[in-house]
């Protein structure tokens, strides 16, 4: 289980999801969010538009068609500005009032510990396709039991309320969360709005680990693991940590181990990243690495990239959950011998992000687990071991 979540093979549908309390059901909630979000934001008609005017039309997917058709959201369409939220909250209060007479919280937060108002309210949102009905189901969302329902909610209702103090605060205390998944997707969403806000310095690290190298070297065709973003403090992808571990053993023995593994601040901006290319073109040249293959996981396939056209030579360059902006993020394939991605359906981060979910780039050989929404389920050993990733390789 990546993360304490279940491994997701047949997703629960949306309509159904809102209806129900267990983990299933909350990761479907929060994908129905999520991709409400992107469509009022217009994410995918920028996406889009960006690449068609640089010349790279149909050399990406936002969402492809067979996950939307099998997931389906809401399709909504355009923008209607803001919501008054206390009307709303009265309105809804006045619909829900009733059925949750019995509780002593307000009949929002009644409503929302209630599995018939959430359905009734999903219901809704399905049928009426409406900027009210996902608004209404948006506002209620936000008092959810579920921190990751509560999160998707406050991440995706940004340009509907008036009132964006309060998903601000949802947000930041998301990262501040146990849970990995939540703070990924609160500090993505988070990071889009307020940059600056200082939840989000704890997830990053002032340390560039670039190392002067030892005598000698290393021997040619190491492997490297680079995290992504808000990964920076993360163990899995340091020596001793579960991945990191598990690759040494069962995938490449020549997996780089020593303390001065490469790491970047894992920040979330365009400059970050760059930095974090530079470093990671210095740490390779500091260790007489040039040429070695990358197994890199989300923004840190975007660093891997960014390092390509500065000069980097890889070998085989392995993007796990690697959201896809093209062409701002897209390899010089005369540095790279092999590109390979591996992903699940419906990454609940890429969607936080902004990101297309696969590439469509003959380069690139594109592998899509069957697992659905959690975007750490590519650095999950178990997950490599159920579904053979290393021949993936």
């Amino acid at each position: 289980m990546p993360n304490g979540w279940p491994v997701i093979i047949e997703p629960v549908s949306g309509r159904e999801a809102f209806g129900r309390t267990d983990a299933a059901a909350v990761l479907s909630q929060a994908a129905v969010l999520l991709s409400l979000g992107a469509q009022i934001r217009g994410d995918e008609a920028v996406h889009v538009a960006r690449a068609q005017a640089l010349g790279f039309a149909g050399k990406t997917d936002f969402l492809p068609v067979q996950d939307a058709d099998r997931f389906a959201v809401p399709r909504i369409q355009g923008t209607v500005g803001r919501f008054d939220i206390q009307r709303m909250q009265t309105n809804l209060a006045q619909r829900y009032g009733m059925w949750v007479l019995s509780e002593e919280s307000a009949p929002v937060e009644a409503a929302a510990k209630s599995p018939e108002a959430l359905q009734d309210l999903a219901s809704r949102a399905y049928d009426l396709s409406t900027h009210q009905a996902v608004a209404e189901l948006m506002e209620v969302s936000l008092s959810h039991p579920a921190e990751l329902t509560r999160v998707a909610a406050a991440a995706s209702y940004l340009e509907l309320s008036n009132q964006p103090q309060r998903l601000i605060r949802i947000l930041a205390k998301g990262c501040r969360s146990s849970d990995a998944l939540v703070r990924e997707v609160a500090a993505t969403a988070l990071a889009h709005t307020a940059p600056d806000h200082p939840a989000l310095n704890s997830l990053k690290s002032a340390q560039r680990a670039v190392g002067a190298g030892a005598e000698g070297g290393w021997p040619p065709n190491t492997a490297l693991l680079v995290h992504g973003t808000w990964a920076a403090n993360e163990t899995w992808w340091q020596p001793g940590g579960d991945f990191h571990t598990y690759f040494l053993k069962n995938v490449r023995s020549d997996l780089y181990d020593k303390s001065d593994r490469f790491g970047w601040s894992g920040a979330y901006s365009d400059g970050a990243r760059l930095l974090g290319a530079q470093d990671l073109l210095r740490w390779v040249t500091n260790h007489n690495e040039n040429g070695l293959d990358l197994i890199t996981h989300s923004h840190g396939g975007s660093i891997a990239m960014l390092a390509t056209h500065n000069g980097l030579q890889v070998g085989e360059l392995v993007l796990l959950s690697c959201p896809v902006h093209i062409p701002k993020y897209m390899p010089d394939f005369t540095k790279v011998k092999k590109t390979v991605s591996i992903r699940v359906h419906f990454d609940l981060v890429i969607l936080a992000d902004r990101g297309g979910q696969r590439f469509q780039l003959p380069e690139i050989q594109e592998n899509v687990l069957p697992v659905w929404f959690n975007h750490s389920a590519t650095h999950d050993p178990s997950v490599w071991t159920k579904n053979k990733v290393p021949s993936m390789l």
